[in-house]
């Protein structure tokens, strides 16, 4: 079964949904609905079958979730007794007392009440004989969510190929598990190894609750939580001329708004002419006329994107990106229909031309362009500067104001920057807004320039630079004409991670002494990430060029580990990723290896170190401002022993051996040269380890990681405040 995946396909009885305090219905409580079902019938031994089957399953990485279109009601709240029949003496005429109010919030559907669980599974004879198994155990269940809640499901193995193209199908959202739990998302419980267990030792419990009259609480079923996020489809097209004689149909950057409408009103008239009984929901979700407040969240986005990315670009547009949200009721294969060869200059309904030809959607092979905006591949910036000005409610000036009505305005402005953001559902904090008419690049417009397509005065156009506590990622399209090519922004700079900090959770901490066992199996554990289908791993985690050919000598080239015991109580309590370009300073990499890095390093979430033991692992953050082993400083102190390399010995004392290898290591590193101190060398060859002091002349940023291991955690050095120079 290569590439199989198991589907359950839960089916319930009304169209709507009691379960509380989670959406979507996670993984979990599938998994226990499944185990509620079977139990039922028959008692699951150890032997049995069905067990087995459950086992396999709990084993499995998280799966995909499909839910149907809906919306969560106000709720109503209703009064039931409260279990304290003591509090009235016993006397079940006095249980009106005791009632206590109960909200119960149902969650509408649109269409068919189906929900779907998608399992990848590998192949083999097992998952083959679980898969059938598991079929036999859906069928047994009866309900999923709350009591009312009737349900039925079956489970059946489909090609990857088939079961994705039956999740495009389904009408609603897909929910899929989040690569890495720092990009966000909605933290949804799933089952692991030991779940089934756990839940039958909690039903053996709720059994013995009452034991020699003491009520004890049932244990909790053993569950890990994933982080899920419902991204939006983003479909990209490039504008293509008619007689297909160059590449692009470029559309003036000042015509923005007019390309978004034309492309959001000619794909409405196609869509409502084939789609005739939707024809209200395609104006209120493509168009926005009429569109309510629950409207909002569900609208089509058409980001015209200009083309930026170099000095000498200019910055006509030559791709559009379409973004549909998750719980858009526009299905995306009905949406990509109507956008695929899309011809601006016809319109679809009359067959005129209009006063201005256009281009021929068609989609992009090329997505490069993304990362520009900060969108792909994902990337985050602090700082965000208009490409397009940003429409903003703030009142025009009146004749020739003088210069403190100037300022009360961008003041005015500043501030609906800020509210725009809000409405654009950004939620990261805003530290600086700056705004003004004149574009931020040489190759921009002004904004006044944009009004004459658009319904805003300009008065009301403004660009502006965001700057955030936080990063962010895009696209970012603020303001009230951010459904027509206004207010898209782009990042100043997209800031890529080149230093990860592991913390190894409290329970878990190994000894100091076993720091190079954790390091060897923290080295083999990214290399079997970075592994590609053939098992090849770059040089940026192994180490070698090709092979087992080590990389070539004085070449840097590999990541810098880290196991480090930052509060001193003799235990491991974090694990250090350092992308190469962070310590040798004179390497400025291609940005294929900062994403590669980033994406590799961010993944790490268990960790078998044999002796050490099985370490997990916390999410991955960026090094704190104030982290010693990552500051700033003119002195540095080594915290693990500096490890002379063989390369300039020749025949000195010991002392001088070390000091002049200290220097020649700071070159090749791109470091200034510093004053060295070298507080005891090992032995007098100078082929040993060392305790080392460096002073520079100025202040220099961490981290220092120098010596012959320096890439197993030797020669690392922290930052000293103060030190007297001996």
């Amino acid at each position: 079964m290569p590439g199989s995946v198991l589907l359950f396909s839960v089916h319930l009885h009304d169209h709507r949904w009691h379960g509380a305090g989670e959406w979507p219905p996670s993984p979990g409580r599938l998994f226990q609905a499944l185990v509620a079902g079977v139990a039922s019938r028959a008692a699951l031994s150890p032997e049995h079958p069905h067990r087995e089957a459950l086992e396999w399953l709990e084993g499995l990485a998280p799966p995909a979730i499909a839910v149907p279109g809906g919306w969560p009601t106000k709720g109503f709240q209703t009064y039931v007794p409260n279990n304290d029949l003591d509090a009235v003496n016993g006397d079940i005429r006095r249980i009106g007392e005791i009632r206590v109010g109960k909200t119960i919030r149902p969650r509408l559907f649109e269409g068919e009440a189906v929900l779907l669980f998608a399992w990848d599974i590998d192949a083999g004879e097992d998952a083959e004989r679980h898969a059938a198994v598991l079929g036999e155990v859906a069928r047994c269940l009866y309900q999923f969510g709350r009591g009312v809640d009737i349900a039925w499901a079956d489970a059946e193995v489909l090609a990857d190929g088939e079961a994705d193209a039956r999740i495009a199908r389904h009408d609603g959202e897909v929910w899929r598990p989040a690569k890495e739990a720092a990009a966000g998302g909605t933290a949804l419980r799933c089952p692991r190894r030991g779940t089934l267990k756990s839940l039958l030792d909690r039903e053996e419990d709720r059994r013995k609750r009452l034991l020699a009259g003491v009520l004890r609480q049932p244990r909790q079923p053993a569950l890990r939580i994933v982080a899920y996020n419902c991204p939006p489809d983003q479909l990209l097209f490039d504008l293509k001329p008619s007689e297909q004689n160059r590449r692009f149909e470029p559309w003036p950057l000042v015509r923005v708004a007019e390309l978004a409408t034309r492309v959001r009103d000619y794909a409405a008239k196609r869509l409502s002419r084939e789609l005739a009984g939707q024809a209200g929901m395609i104006e209120r979700i493509l168009i926005g006329r009429g569109a309510s407040e629950r409207d909002k969240a569900q609208r089509v986005r058409i980001i015209p994107l200009p083309s930026i990315g170099h000095t000498h670009t200019d910055t006509a547009i030559r791709r559009v990106l379409i973004e549909r949200p998750c719980d858009c009721p526009i299905r995306g294969d009905d949406l990509n229909w109507a956008l695929s060869g899309l011809d601006l200059a016809v319109d679809p309904e009359t067959g005129e031309l209009p006063a201005h030809s256009g281009p021929i959607l068609a989609p992009a092979d090329d997505r490069s362009m993304l990362r520009h905006y900060g969108i792909e591949p994902c990337s985050s910036a602090c700082t965000w500067r208009t490409v397009t000005p940003v429409a903003l409610p703030v009142p025009p000036l009146r004749g020739r104001a003088k210069g403190s009505e100037r300022l009360e305005n961008e003041m005015l402005a500043a501030h609906a920057v800020a509210q725009a953001l809000r409405h654009a559902g950004v939620g990261a904090r805003l530290d600086a807004v700056r705004v003004q008419r004149e574009p931020f690049f040489s190759a921009g417009i002004r904004a006044e320039a944009f009004a004459s397509a658009t319904r805003f005065p300009s008065s009301r156009l403004w660009h502006a630079e965001i700057t955030f506590g936080e990063s962010v990622t895009g696209p970012l399209v603020i303001g009230d004409g951010r459904y027509c090519g206004l207010g898209i922004m782009m990042p100043l700079e997209a800031r890529r991670r080149d230093a990860l900090i592991l913390p190894i959770r409290a329970h878990e901490r190994p000894p100091v002494g076993h720091r190079r066992a954790v390091i060897a199996a923290l080295r083999r554990a990214l290399m079997s990430l970075a592994a590609d289908a053939q098992g090849f791993v770059a040089t940026l985690f192994s180490g070698h060029a090709t092979g087992t050919e080590p990389a070539r000598p004085g070449q840097h080239r590999h990541v810098y580990l880290l196991a480090d015991d930052a509060d001193g109580d003799g235990l491991l309590d974090r694990l250090g990723v350092v992308a190469p370009w962070r310590v040798d300073r004179s390497w400025h990499p291609r940005l294929q290896l900062r994403e590669d890095f980033e994406h590799v390093a961010g993944e790490l979430r268990v960790l078998r170190a044999g002796a050490a033991g099985l370490l997990s692992l916390d999410v991955p953050h960026d090094p704190a401002p104030d982290d010693p082993l990552f500051a700033s400083s003119r002195a540095w102190r080594s915290r693990t022993p500096y490890q002379v390399t063989a390369r300039s010995l020749g025949g000195k004392p010991a002392r001088a051996a070390v000091e002049r290898d200290v220097v020649a290591e700071c070159g090749r590193r791109g470091l200034p040269k510093p004053d060295v101190v070298v507080a005891h060398p090992e032995d007098g060859s100078g082929r040993g380890s060392a305790g080392i002091i460096l002073h520079f002349s100025a202040a220099v940023p961490g981290p220092i990681m120098l010596g012959r291991d320096a890439h197993a955690g030797g020669g690392l050095f922290e930052a000293l405040r103060y030190c007297v120079r001996t």
